[in-house]
């Protein structure tokens, strides 16, 4: 009963949720996102606008939207900041943002609020991350599909920028006890060509899905070359619900290691993995 749409071209110069200077266009291309809600009579009107709460031109905010019946999340890929703790430093051009929204649909309109903004564990120039977002109960997914890390898989080195838009994904989980969205893992391809640099785009899409005993997350890289030029792949993790997220320690990141299977499918077709979904069943 809650539709999101993202315009992320959108000038306006506000902050948050319902802004009262939405008639100011001063931010060129911040980008904004629409909330419309289903009434009792079966009318769709529109309740919120919503913008970042770092408002800065050319973020687009907006590019990529999802919901379900307790969160709103945002991207704004070409958002500026350098870390989590500062979202007005703006010193890291376009690594992108992530921002998330409560709601309650058991009022109308729903009591939207804004609630959290994520930064990349690594933080880079032109990673773009909140390219592709997918959210799923308590999970959410984010690609970054110009990240430049050249590690492997899940859990690896983020802090290197050795590999050229090979991209890589994050996977967030809400705690509740704490109130606050928790970093839980990093996801790259399993592709070890030395070569691997010219741009795999990994992240390009994303999606997710979950139950009581396990997590899949599926990934997009619509560039990958494993059968030929740009045929492109889908990256398949499953992780265990109980799964432990990683840990960061002064740069340096520590694991527990536990068994997580990783799968891949490619086609020699050039937009494998421009889009991607996971459904129950």
């Amino acid at each position: 009963n809650i539709i999101v749409v993202g315009a992320y071209w959108e000038d306006g110069s506000g902050v948050g949720v319902n802004s009262t200077n939405q008639a100011d266009n001063s931010a060129i291309d911040s980008g904004a996102a629409y909330v419309y809600e289903k009434q009792m009579n079966g009318e769709w009107i529109f309740t919120t606008y919503l913008k970042a709460n770092n408002t800065g031109s050319y973020d687009n905010f907006g590019l990529s939207v999802d919901v379900n019946d307790k969160w709103i999340v945002v991207g704004a890929y070409f958002e500026d900041s350098s870390s989590q703790s500062d979202p007005n430093d703006n010193n890291l051009s376009n690594s992108g943002a992530v921002y998330l929204y409560s709601h309650n649909p058991s009022t109308t309109p729903s009591n939207i609020e804004f609630h959290s903004y994520l930064k990349a564990i690594n933080p880079q120039q032109d990673a773009h991350f909140g390219f592709s977002l997918a959210l799923y109960e308590d999970w959410l997914l984010v690609g970054a599909h110009q990240e430049n890390s050249n590690s492997i898989g899940i859990d690896g080195n983020p802090f290197n920028t050795d590999a050229t838009n090979t991209g890589s994904a994050y996977l967030f989980k809400f705690d509740s006890s704490l109130d606050e969205w928790i970093f839980y893992h990093y996801l790259k391809s399993d592709d070890k060509d030395p070569a691997r640099g010219d741009g795999e785009f990994f992240g390009f899409s994303v999606s997710l899905w979950s139950d009581s005993s396990q997590v899949i997350a599926l990934v997009g890289a619509p560039h990958m070359d494993s059968l030929g030029n740009r045929a492109g792949s889908a990256f398949i993790f499953h992780f265990p619900s109980d799964y432990p997220p990683a840990a960061i320690i002064t740069g340096e990141i520590s694991f527990t290691t536990v068994e997580v299977t990783t799968e891949s499918t490619t086609a020699e077709e050039q937009t494998t993995g421009e889009q991607t979904t996971v459904q129950d069943g």
